[in-house]
């Protein structure tokens, strides 16, 4: 079969087969299809997670089983994890905070500590840190769960080993797996100590999971207005 008699038996049969063909391909490269190429990335999340969707339907509709935890291409979720590797993050996260809130370190004078008091007491001082502490990065922190919406989570404290853009995993001292516990509706305490020392004073603060959404890179461009309270419903 040639090109022609190709192209006339595609075509609803018409009296103009033949000038379409002479006009429209003879002599021109026609690509009818490219089966070995990738479809594109979806543009978007959301469209991402519906081709996902989309492909887990197929697959059961066929009896095909879906990718397993070590094929899987999402990012790693510990399961579980020794407590005592947990204080080693949570031993480097308190350096890396301390640098954040401006604790002078231990060398520091007694002006510098008193200057910290100082803007501790002022609002707008206050507020700033606050600001800082929600684009921080909280990997490592120790968190204790004061309200929420989800009365299981409720004074809950652990370390956190993995942030997600919902949800933080806590590892506990008690606890063998870790706990995940949602941001949405959740209010966090965390203490901050101002030096290494057993009895050094805490720097308290609280801090709302509502504000705390998304990962580190978004969390790092988002701005909040100051607000006297945030209601949980």
């Amino acid at each position: 079969m040639d090109n022609r008699e190709l192209f006339e038996s595609i075509l609803v049969p018409s009296a103009k087969r033949s000038d379409e063909y002479e006009s429209r391909v003879r002599g021109k490269r026609v690509q009818i299809s490219n089966t070995a190429r990738a479809a594109p990335a979806p543009a978007s999340a959301m469209l991402a997670r519906q081709a996902r969707r989309a492909q887990a339907r197929m697959r059961r509709a066929k009896g095909i089983p879906g990718p397993t935890a070590s094929t899987s291409s999402g990012p790693c979720r510990p399961s579980k994890m020794p407590y005592s590797q947990a204080i080693m993050m949570n031993t480097l996260w308190l350096s890396y905070a301390r640098e954040l809130v401006g604790i002078p370190d231990s060398e520091s004078s007694a002006e510098s500590i008193d200057q910290l008091e100082q803007n501790l007491q002022n609002p707008a001082q206050l507020q700033s840190i606050q600001n800082t502490l929600l684009k921080a990065d909280w990997t490592g922190a120790e968190l204790y769960i004061v309200r929420s919406t989800n009365a299981s989570v409720v004074h809950l404290c652990g370390i956190v080993v993995q942030e997600t853009h919902e949800t933080f995993r806590l590892k506990q001292s008690d606890q063998e797996k870790v706990r995940t516990v949602p941001k949405y509706n959740t209010v966090f305490r965390v203490q901050i100590p101002t030096s290494d020392n057993e009895n050094a004073s805490l720097l308290t603060f609280e801090l709302y999971g509502n504000q705390m959404r998304y990962t580190l890179p978004a969390r790092a461009t988002r701005k909040h207005k100051a607000k006297k309270t945030i209601e949980l419903n």
